[in-house]
């Protein structure tokens, strides 16, 4: 592929066919042009580096990967990205485990939503021991069909995980089981970085029976690790209400779920620009006690650094096709200094002295240029770039671009965002 003269991702022409991918197209209406109906088979035939293009429709697996779930699974190199407009459901589990180092799965424009599953481990995404990459993007998740059984969303062993945009529903319970909330986002063993995602954790009912009620869960609940949560939205659950017991023994109402959870030593939450929301505590009936509400932040343990100032982010539409302007949005503070930096490959470094990780490996790096506002003081800014693109190549069906910005602003010093994966595709596609 080669861009326009004199535009900014000129660079980007001479890496593309390391980064050549094939494409296969998933239609649940098998529609023209599509390779397959059924996204069990595709995950199945392709192969490592292959791109699914997902078209609208939902998507269910028979494949086990947990006793008693159906589930997908993915282990290898994979892109699931949903084509323009497209709704692509899966509704269906989803664990992505066990890649090696050297690999990385992509999901990007895609929702997942399961029925009640009463089992345990019940995540609806899972990412678990993964070496390589994981990228979540405009990713919807939940309600949780086995919200009492496990966070909705996974994240165990994985030292390079990033979700943008992504928003997890853990669900309601119209009246609260025998189990307390679970958590909308599990962070366990793991290192990675949220951005622009809201996380809303499971919230209980009324008990049917007059007995004490059951907590609220977390909107994040990080057991080991660490994290950095950058322009998102944590919500703990609501709790559970009660009454009287049999006898006239008080069961006082639960109380609500934390937004933040650090439950375990040596966890590391950092933070820049977060609304955290703890859910409200459960009501009782005269004379028990009524719940407590949660707290943003619980921490008994663990270390919780926040950063001031405006997030700093990055939005590219995707897909786009041959002849199509690719178009990339960037959000910072006046008086910032924009760079776009751009790679096939993912990263996970913290840079000393720069507030966010660096999420790809060996990138080309451009200037954009300034954030301008009226004024002196700190204001949020935005600015969007577009850069036409040219003819992909003979035999290239698709390129999946990592990119990243860099924002230097001279009095708040420097920020990294999250990642925005691009994919590029043939006309034909």
């Amino acid at each position: 592929m080669r861009l326009a003269p004199g535009l900014a991702l000129v660079p980007l022409a001479l890496s593309v066919p390391a980064f050549a991918q094939n494409v296969i197209v998933v239609d649940a209406a098998a529609g023209p042009g599509s390779d397959y109906t059924d996204l069990t088979a595709a995950i199945a035939a392709a192969n490592a580096g292959d791109i699914l293009l997902l078209r609208s429709g939902d998507y269910a697996c028979t494949q086990s990967t947990l006793p008693g779930i159906a589930g997908f699974a993915i282990g290898k190199s994979l892109a699931l990205h949903g084509d323009t407009g497209a709704q692509p459901v899966l509704t269906s589990t989803l664990r992505v485990h066990s890649l090696p180092a050297s690999s990385w799965t992509t999901l990007r424009g895609l929702a997942i939503r399961t029925p009640f599953v009463p089992v345990l481990d019940g995540a609806t995404l899972y990412l678990q021991s993964c070496a390589g990459a994981v990228r979540i993007e405009d990713v919807d998740v939940g309600p949780n069909g086995a919200p009492f059984f496990g966070a909705t969303v996974e994240v165990l062993a994985c030292p390079n995980a990033a979700l943008s945009r992504v928003e997890v529903d853990a669900g309601d319970a119209p009246q609260s089981a025998l189990f307390n909330g679970s958590p909308a986002l599990g962070w366990t063993a793991s290192q990675g970085s949220v951005h622009a995602s809201i996380l809303r954790a499971h919230a209980n009912g009324a008990t049917s029976d007059g007995a004490h009620g059951y907590f609220g869960g977390s909107g994040l609940q990080l057991q080991s690790g660490q994290v950095f949560v950058s322009a998102s939205t944590l919500l703990g659950g609501d709790a559970g209400d009660s009454g009287l017991l049999q006898g006239g023994t008080c069961g006082g109402g639960a109380d609500g779920g934390d937004a933040v959870e650090l439950a375990g030593v040596g966890t590391i939450l950092t933070s820049q620009a977060c609304a955290f929301l703890p859910g409200a505590g459960g009501d009782a009936l005269a004379p028990c006690s009524d719940g407590d509400p949660g707290v943003p932040v619980s921490q008994p343990v663990g270390v919780h650094v926040s950063h001031g100032g405006f997030p700093r982010l990055l939005e590219a539409a995707s897909p786009v096709r041959e002849g199509q302007n690719v178009v990339v949005k960037f959000y910072g503070q006046n008086d910032d200094v924009v760079f776009l930096m751009f790679s096939g490959a993912p990263a996970s470094v913290s840079v000393p002295g720069i507030v966010g990780p660096l999420l790809l490996s060996a990138p080309n790096v451009k200037l954009i240029g300034n954030l301008f506002a009226g004024g002196s003081s700190p204001v949020a800014v935005s600015k969007t770039a577009f850069f036409p693109t040219h003819d992909l190549g003979a035999g290239v069906e698709g390129v999946q671009v990592r990119m990243q910005a860099a924002f230097l602003n001279p009095t708040h010093g420097t920020f990294f965002s999250n990642e925005s994966d691009l994919l590029l595709l043939d006309a034909s596609l």
